[in-house]
């Protein structure tokens, strides 16, 4: 019998002594079923029964947690694997697929007599020790007796984090988001590479990006799996290798080894995408495999291929005028994925490009996992799952945080998003969802600004119909920050809806980021003005305003809580400045940015680099070094370009 188990279910017996006034059961993700029976269960001397085939590798922090409940052993119970024959059992655990029948189920029966948890596999009963162990929390002495019937709607339920634009957390900030994760059940989580994993023959590509190592990749492997996690590989393997392709070793690779002028300005004067014909690709990619695909314990890996900009504008001209642009590209996906396929992995790609070219799905291979994703409240999903439903190609839905390009996030629209694929997903068979957390430009938001949108994806991936309505802002209290004040998640709602303006509409802009994002069309042109609703602007300032007020109120006690406070502190600071800039520009002839007062451009270029300083300071709290420059580096055009002839 394994240690922890014994270590997790003596805390947990114990803890039902804790000293807690009785509260509400506060369970996330909220189960499926919960039938309240008549009568309450009191622990009294007695035995704790496991099923000896149980292994179950519970976390020591699960394991420290649960301790802590109550460290008095105040409960006379001991553990075993079996009983004598006039003994009962006052706690059980065994795992009975004839009994709980959905795949990851579980079920719990909490008697005047005993408690009973049944699972359907052994992480059914890591999910089962979990929602005890939060009904334990929020107990007396007394537990209410009751019946949880509970299983997942998709059998995968991940999240990908982007650690390659440009933030690459610490493993500590990792484990914590880790075991966060796995308490909202969540079993898949992605860190999204580009260039950011130490292959060793390829320094010059990431020597200043402070990268994870093979050994590192181990590690979190082995902390994921006793989690019940898996750590699946994520790998960029066509577009978005830009970090690589800068280096002029690496140009023979590109679809455009040397500059082509081009009326396209997202690919002008760039090298971000493999050469699709040229087997030397294929090649690179394979070493990259080899090197990195065996420190995962997975069987998935998702290679990427999503957003190959330049694809047809190079040296994959000639091909694509006869062949089809859409052809060459799957034609280059299907090597990648038998590469891929060699070192044990089954392959997801991203979506984007045969969702485009429906005609492609037919021919894909049939062993692929499609990952369609869409980041929109509008998306078409459903357009685009039932047609991969049609072919039976296996697929996820990806929705995602909304809070890339921004510094303070979008969480009602990602709501909306999430609830879109969501339902899609249900309705047309996908395999699973992963709510995706990027960092284009910069990375600028703090990851306190995306737990509303995890926290909502993994309730909604684990069971849609009871978690839609829950409250964001007490779950963002009592499950992650831990605020009995309930000012931290009110706070944190607030602050990142603030892009509403205070009228509880989506919209699309967001006006205190874009002078950030392509920064040069900002201040030479009308860039995204004619899309904002600027009337808004006042009432974001204003809610940034409100929010900040709750922020200094709140008292979390979460072991982030310092660094939760000074993120949100710093992104608001960036985005207020944001929407006074926006103001100054409005406001000078001709919405001319250089005909602002060169006072007020020389305040608000001081700010900035105030603001920039902070963000160097609270970055550092959670991140390695490698990156930082980069982000910080946009800061620092803008306030030049502010300044600029005076």
């Amino acid at each position: 019998m394994s240690r922890v188990i014994k270590l997790v279910l003596l805390a947990i017996i114990s803890s039902c002594c804790a000293i807690k006034a009785a509260e509400p059961v506060s369970i996330f993700p909220i189960p499926r079923q919960v039938e309240t029976l008549e009568g309450t269960f009191k622990f009294t001397k007695g035995r704790a029964l496991i099923d000896p085939s149980v292994k179950i590798a519970l976390s020591e922090e699960l394991t420290e947690v649960l301790s802590l409940i109550n460290q008095n052993k105040l409960a006379n119970l001991s553990l075993t694997a079996g009983l004598a024959a006039n003994e009962v059992a006052v706690l059980s655990l065994r795992i009975d697929p004839s009994v709980v029948q959905h795949d990851q189920g579980y079920r719990i029966d909490i008697t005047n007599e005993s408690i009973e948890l049944l699972a359907n596999n052994e992480s059914g009963a890591y999910y089962a020790l979990g929602t005890l162990r939060q009904i334990i929390e929020n107990s007396n002495k007394e537990l209410n007796c009751m019946r949880i019937s509970d299983w997942p709607d998709f059998k995968r339920r991940g999240v990908m984090l982007d650690i390659s634009r440009d933030k690459v957390p610490t493993m500590e900030s990792i484990k914590l988001m880790l075991d966060r994760f796995a308490s909202w059940k969540v079993n898949e989580v992605q860190l999204y590479i580009e260039h950011t994993f130490a292959y060793k023959n390829h320094q010059q590509v990431w020597k200043d990006a402070s990268p994870l190592t093979a050994e590192e990749i181990m590690e979190l492997d082995a902390y994921c799996r006793e989690r019940y996690i898996d750590l699946v590989p994520n790998q960029n393997s066509l577009g978005h290798m830009e970090r690589w392709l800068k280096h002029e070793d690496y140009f023979h690779l590109a679809e455009r080894p040397v500059h082509i002028e081009s009326d396209n300005w997202i690919i002008d004067g760039r090298r971000m995408t493999l050469c699709a014909v040229n087997p030397d690709a294929v090649e690179f990619m394979d070493d990259l495999y080899g090197e990195y695909l065996p420190n995962f314990s997975s069987k998935f890996v998702n290679i990427g291929g999503d957003e190959p900009y330049e694809l047809g504008y190079g040296l994959s001209a000639d091909a694509c005028e006869k062949h089809g642009k859409s052809t060459v590209y799957l034609n280059y996906m299907k090597k990648i994925v038998k590469r891929s396929n060699q070192y044990g992995k089954k392959a997801q790609m991203w979506g984007d490009i045969v969702t485009k070219h429906p005609e492609l799905i037919p021919q894909m291979p049939k062993d692929i996992i499609c990952m369609v994703w869409g980041y929109r409240p509008e998306h078409p999903f459903e357009e685009q799952c039932a047609r991969f439903q049609e072919e039976g190609i296996l697929f996820y839905v990806c929705p995602g945080t909304s809070g890339w390009r921004t510094y303070i996030g979008k969480t009602q629209r990602a709501i909306l998003n999430i609830n879109n694929a969501i339902e899609n997903g249900k309705k047309y068979g996908a395999i699973g969802v992963l709510n995706t957390d990027w960092g284009d430009r910069g990375h600028m938001q703090p990851i306190t600004s995306a737990y509303p949108a995890l926290l909502y994806g993994a309730g909604m991936s684990w069971a849609s119909d009871t978690n839609m309505e829950v409250d964001l802002a007490q779950l963002l209290n009592t499950k992650v920050f831990m605020d009995e004040t309930g000012e931290f998640g009110q706070a944190l709602m607030q602050l990142t809806n603030a892009y509403m303006g205070g009228k509880g509409v989506d919209q699309a802009g967001r006006p205190y980021f874009d002078m950030m994002d392509r920064i040069e069309f900002f201040f030479e042109k009308d860039y995204q003005l004619k899309h904002y609703d600027l009337e808004l602007l006042p009432g974001m300032r204003q809610e940034i305003k409100q929010a900040l007020k709750k922020v200094e109120k709140a008292q979390p006690t979460s072991i982030d809580a310092q660094i939760a406070i000074q993120e949100l502190r710093t992104a608001a600071r960036l985005a207020d400045w944001g929407c006074r800039f926006i103001e100054a520009r409005i406001a000078a002839p001709e919405q001319d940015i250089y005909k602002i007062s060169a006072r007020l451009r020389k305040q608000l270029a001081n700010e900035l680099e105030a603001i920039s300083e902070e963000h160097r300071q609270t970055w550092l709290l959670r991140n390695r070094q490698g990156g930082l420059s980069d982000s910080v580096a946009r800061m620092e055009k803008v306030k030049q370009l502010l300044l600029k002839g005076m």
